[in-house]
């Protein structure tokens, strides 16, 4: 017979397992619905998140058009950021993060909808104000000239906007950083892809709020020799310095100052500013002996300081800074700001300025030294006009937007601590001195004439490949020759000095290709056969000029391999009159 003990033990047994029994399904049934809890938070958060980027890429394309989002774009994109947030914010999902291996995963989630609740709340607004107060014309006083105080009235409020794209940055660094899942990591990489192209944009307009009161003159005048670049004649910035205008800024007002023809100056006997070893070596004496070729270099302060220093032996005077346009981008600005007419009556406007003063004047005899006066005071007279003209404000952005992307501005400035913000940019020029990971294939006339108005060129990347230290990629510079049928009997003006080793009506040219410092050039091809060149030493940068020649109707094909550095090959071209900027291909 079994005890009343033994039974009472087994009746103890059985409720304490089926206690357990209840305990463990209770449990289970709290992790299964927490689980569905957190995943029900996570794909709200993940939807939230898709629709804030849709509307906040929207945005940034319309802001870097030069245009103001829409408010409803604004309002939808805050919400969208605000339940992204929200949803891992959630105190169930906080807890579920702290979980081994799966807690990662959700924290990474968190921080991408924390950073783009802040890029969208916090960074896009001062930016989307500023850009709409220019769209609304608050960025002009009564008179017509740029408010300056507004610009420095907005500074704080955009430096606070960087500041906190670069945090976010930062922080979606770190989480991947972590092993995290390869979806949820290719979607870390494409947010953090995303805010680098908005980061660029507001950065940009940090930097313009930063500088542009004090370089326009909020502080006192200021005077800046403006160089006016001859794309018809190529030199690494774009052309040969046509001329040379004073322009002087005063509390955003501008005033036309000294204008001279580049070829009306008389030659030094020694260059103005003492060259470099590397620099003779590459070029000689007549990088610092003429204007024309100060844009020999290609970099654009050591351009600046050598013109800067032309323009004081001349003239006695100082400036401030010095800023670089070529014919193209006058072009672009007057069929912003409408045309010009010259001294002598002649009509310009967007479309007939570069026929003018780049084409026409070499088919027949021309003065070069008032054909380059022309040129100055056209050039002058059109960015005195993007300054105090009427536009639109959408139309004033997208033209500058255009003129930086392809590097048809460039500019430098005698204060420190202006040219250390500058030498960052894109606008500053400074390819030797402070792009460390970028390549170039830059451009050298060497007829002597304007021939290269008839050229074509385009320079594609391509074959990326970022595997391990030796990463590299295919550069192809293709140049098409197609100058009028009596190019040969043409001026020396137009066709360049004769010489025994090139026919007349041919164009020559030098392809100066320099790989990132301490990088090397790939072997280089011209047409499928083997090529080589002249060695080029700068700044820690080996390269090679390789010499090309066209006749009338021809096309070059020069292929080579350069460096690839910071995970993309970069490559700077020559500004010509068929286009211009920086090549840029991502790796794979």
């Amino acid at each position: 017979m079994v005890s009343r003990a033994a039974r009472h033990g087994r009746v103890q047994c059985g409720q304490w397992h089926w206690r357990l029994v209840v305990t463990l399904a209770a449990v289970l049934v709290v992790v299964v619905a927490a689980s569905a809890w957190v995943a029900w938070k996570a794909a709200q958060a993940a939807s939230a998140l898709g629709e804030a980027r849709t509307v906040a890429a929207k945005m940034h394309t319309d802001l870097r058009h030069g245009t103001a989002p829409s408010p409803d774009d604004v309002e939808a994109a805050t919400a969208a950021a605000n339940r992204a947030r929200s949803a891992t914010r959630d105190p169930v999902y906080r807890l579920a993060s702290h979980v081994p291996w799966v807690g990662p995963q959700l924290s990474a989630v968190a921080t991408v909808c924390d950073g783009l609740h802040a890029v969208t709340t916090q960074a896009m607004p001062p930016v989307v104000d500023l850009v709409t107060a220019v769209d609304d014309g608050q960025l002009r006083t009564d008179d017509g000239t740029i408010d300056l105080a507004f610009l420095a009235a907005s500074a704080p409020d955009v430096r606070t906007a960087d500041e906190t794209v670069e945090r976010v940055r930062a922080d979606l660094a770190e989480v991947r950083s972590q092993n995290l899942l390869g979806r949820l990591d290719d979607a870390v990489r494409q947010a953090d892809e995303a805010l680098a192209s908005v980061g660029a944009t507001v950065h940009q307009a940090r930097q313009v709020t930063d500088l542009a009161p004090a370089m326009l003159g909020a502080d006192g005048p200021r005077t800046y020799l403006v160089l006016a670049l001859n794309n018809a004649e190529l030199r690494p910035a774009g052309g040969i310095v046509g001329a040379a205008i004073e322009v002087t800024v005063d509390h955003g007002h501008v005033t036309l100052g000294t204008q001279l023809a580049a070829s009306a100056l008389a030659t030094p006997s020694e260059p103005v500013v003492a060259l470099s070893d590397e620099e003779l070596a590459t070029d000689g004496d007549r990088l610092g002996r003429y204007l024309q070729n100060a844009t020999l270099t290609p970099d654009f302060p050591r351009s600046a300081e050598l013109a800067r220093a032309r323009w004081t032996l001349e003239t006695g005077q100082d400036v401030d800074g010095v800023v670089a346009v070529d014919a193209v981008a006058v072009a672009t600005v007057l069929k912003a700001v409408g045309p010009v007419t010259t001294d002598d009556g002649t009509r310009l406007d967007g479309t007939t300025f570069l026929p003018a003063v780049l084409r026409d004047p070499y088919l027949g005899d021309v003065d070069p030294v008032a054909l380059d006066t022309v040129f100055a005071q056209v050039a002058a007279t059109v960015f005195t006009g993007l300054l105090t003209a009427d536009l639109d404000g959408a139309q004033l952005l997208e033209t500058l937007r255009t003129l930086v992307a392809d590097q048809r501005v460039r500019v430098w400035s005698a204060h420190e601590t202006e040219q250390a913000v500058l030498e960052g940019t894109t606008v500053g020029g400074a390819f030797l001195s402070a792009a460390p990971h970028d390549s170039g294939v830059f451009l050298t006339d060497t007829t002597g004439g304007k021939l290269d108005y008839y050229l074509a060129v385009r320079t594609r990347v391509d074959e990326v490949s970022c595997q391990g230290p030796g990463g590299s990629a295919r550069v192809t510079f293709t140049a098409t020759y197609d100058p009028p049928g009596a190019v040969a009997d043409g001026t020396v003006f137009l066709r360049g000095v004769d010489d025994p080793g090139r026919p007349r009506g041919h164009a020559s040219l030098l392809v100066s290709l320099y790989p990132t410092p301490g990088g090397a050039v790939g072997p280089v091809t011209v047409d499928g056969a083997p090529a080589g060149g002249q060695q080029l030493v700068r700044s820690g940068r080996t390269g090679v000029a390789v010499p090309i020649a066209l006749a009338p109707g021809q096309t070059v094909v020069l292929v080579t391999e350069l460096p690839v550095s910071a995970g993309r090959a970069a490559v700077w071209t020559t500004p010509t009159v068929s286009g211009g900027g920086i090549v840029v291909a991502g790796c794979p």
